[in-house]
């Protein structure tokens, strides 16, 4: 499936198969040829480089991800992304999902008391998980049981394998 990009005269993308019934889509992305124009939204993204190395921009910082890394990109971060120049192929995995998926609801002790020290921390844009540490190790394997259950499935088969974690 052949994803499109649209994003509003502000940058704000508008995320396929994001819906209000279930806040989550995975995108598979290939960047070999193709630059994402800078954009910027709520949702947050758990991403891993499938192929190759792929390079993420914001305003503050340039960051080169290694096929095999997966990366977390922060709401409300203006980034733009594109495949390193020493790769010749780069394919994303993105999980994108609005905060509200894990906080549960509007001001709950999910969201006031572990998402929005995390959300409001404007110093944390981008943030490389390696395997080289127990705890990216761990978030790489969850990461991949995701894709693999995800990957070729019907966008309405989603909720419970993402449930299945």
């Amino acid at each position: 499936m052949e994803l499109t990009f649209i994003q509003d005269e502000n940058a704000i993308e508008a995320i396929d198969g994001i819906t209000y019934d279930f806040p989550y889509t995975m995108h598979e992305r290939d960047l070999s040829h193709f630059t994402v124009p800078w954009h910027w939204h709520e949702e947050l993204e758990f991403d891993y480089a499938y192929k190759g190395s792929i390079v993420i921009e914001t305003v503050n910082k340039t960051y080169t991800i290694r096929q095999g890394e997966a990366y977390f990109i922060n709401t409300n971060i203006m980034n733009t992304k594109r495949r390193a120049s020493d790769s010749t192929v780069s394919i994303e995995h993105a999980h994108l999902f609005h905060p509200l998926l894990l906080a549960g609801h509007y001001k709950s002790v999910f969201e006031t008391k572990y998402m929005n020290p995390v959300l409001k921390n404007l110093s944390l844009e981008v943030l490389i998980i390696r395997e080289d540490t127990r705890s990216g190790k761990e978030f790489l394997k969850i990461l991949s049981r995701l894709i693999a259950k995800l990957r070729y499935a019907s966008p309405r088969c989603n909720i419970f394998y993402f449930r299945d974690l």
